[in-house]
């Protein structure tokens, strides 16, 4: 599972510390582009709150559907996703 939170982290770290951070900063910014381009609404909002947010798949499926989307659901359109889309690259 990729960790923007810990890459965040990592930049706040480097920055207090006064490390160079621009490689980090760099792959974070090309993350949230690659994020923010997703078409699927439903998986855009998903990856933001699952994985910047940090909320769970429950948390996550309740925020985006209420009580009427489960977590299995939200995390199965999740990796659908990827999979259609990995299949598509080849």
């Amino acid at each position: 599972m990729y960790d923007i939170r810990g890459l965040i982290a990592e930049i706040e770290f480097g920055k207090r510390h006064g490390y160079d951070v621009s490689a980090k900063k760099r792959e974070l910014d090309k993350t949230l582009c690659f994020i923010e381009g997703i078409d699927d609404a439903l998986v855009r909002a998903a990856l933001k709150l699952f994985f910047i947010e940090g909320r769970s798949w429950a948390n996550t499926a309740f925020h985006i559907g209420g009580c009427s989307c489960s977590a299995e659901s939200v995390k199965k359109a999740v990796y659908r996703y990827f999979e259609k889309n990995e299949s598509d690259e080849k």
